[in-house]
């Protein structure tokens, strides 16, 4: 039951991890460039909460101090928690989303 809990939560902690981290390399000049101009991975949170939370778990499971492979079991679990924050709690941009340059509505009747 201990290992379970443990568990738990290094894959709350490890996808809390993902989402700072992810937020902090959006805010990297060139990514941020890549980002607003909707450049996957980079602008899709479904890519980089995946891509993270696999890094974070990799990292926890086998850096040399405290190696435990046991962890790579949270992985999915914290790619669930990543995703869910970066998509419902962290807030949407302030212009709603929109590319600059690109037009909001696209116009057919022609």
């Amino acid at each position: 039951m201990v290992e379970l809990l443990e568990l738990a939560l290094y894959a709350l902690v490890a996808g809390a991890t993902a989402v700072g981290t992810t937020e902090a390399i959006r805010q990297a000049p060139y990514i941020r460039d890549l980002n607003e101009r909707g450049v996957k991975p980079w602008a899709c949170d479904l890519c980089m909460s995946f891509w993270v939370t696999l890094i974070v778990a990799l990292l926890g499971a086998f850096l040399p101090e405290q190696a435990e492979p046991g962890r790579l079991w949270a992985w999915m679990p914290s790619f669930a928690v990543a995703y869910t924050w970066l998509t419902r709690v962290t807030p949407a941009p302030p212009d709603g989303g929109g590319f600059p340059g690109l037009p909001d509505e696209i116009d057919d009747s022609e």
